[in-house]
């Protein structure tokens, strides 16, 4: 039966009455009775998986399946309540977790990306320096260069004219040795006031 807030204290201070067993008034008592016995469901068969009364459990087939009190059952199943309730969580601690790695995984791409691309422009820029002071240093070389190998060159062509002006003077002394005396001091003397010209020319310029 259903009780007012009035007649439910007896049954809360009452011995006798302590013992009746309370529900909430939204269970309709209808669904605790066995409908075939109209007596009050206080177990529960493990092979049918049903609740059962006192008289289904020693009268009818159940006797002889196994068949325990519906507290002893309610505290199994809540003890696997509490289990999978605490497998769910931690399920969601780990996919949590997964979730901030996943977020860490992509923040570190993405710095090695950034990251990678500041370096390739750095070593670009520095690529196109050193290029640019490569071909600096190479024109400089080029110059100096041509500028020695001028000096040279015009060096080369001053003892040439001296080795070749030597091997003519060379050759007209053995061919003056071979003249008499008199044309001898001729062609020396003539020799000599043209070279005192040049040297003279030389000098005044």
């Amino acid at each position: 039966m259903s009780l007012c807030e009035s007649h439910l204290k007896p049954h809360l201070k009452n011995q006798r009455l302590m013992e009746h067993t309370l529900v909430a008034p939204t269970i309709s008592l209808k669904e605790q009775k066995c409908k075939k016995h109209k007596q009050e469901l206080k177990f529960y068969c493990k092979q049918d998986g049903g609740l059962v009364c006192t008289v289904c459990s020693i009268t009818c087939a159940h006797k002889r399946r196994d068949v325990i009190a519906l507290e002893d059952e309610h505290k199994t199943w809540k003890n696997g309540v509490v289990a999978e309730t605490r497998a769910v969580e931690k399920r969601k601690k780990a996919e949590a977790s997964m979730g901030w790695m996943k977020a860490a995984r992509k923040a570190v791409q993405d710095s090695m990306v950034q990251t990678k691309a500041r370096i390739s422009g750095e070593f670009t820029r520095m690529r196109a320096t050193l290029d640019e002071d490569e071909r600096a240093a190479l024109d400089r070389v080029d110059v100096k260069g041509r500028e020695l190998l001028s000096q040279i060159k015009e060096n080369i062509a001053h003892y040439e004219r001296e080795i070749s002006e030597l091997q003519a003077a060379a050759a007209r002394l053995r061919a003056l040795q071979e003249k008499d005396s008199l044309t001898f001091l001729q062609v020396h003397l003539k020799e000599t006031n043209r070279t005192y010209s040049q040297v003279l020319d030389v000098s005044l310029s």
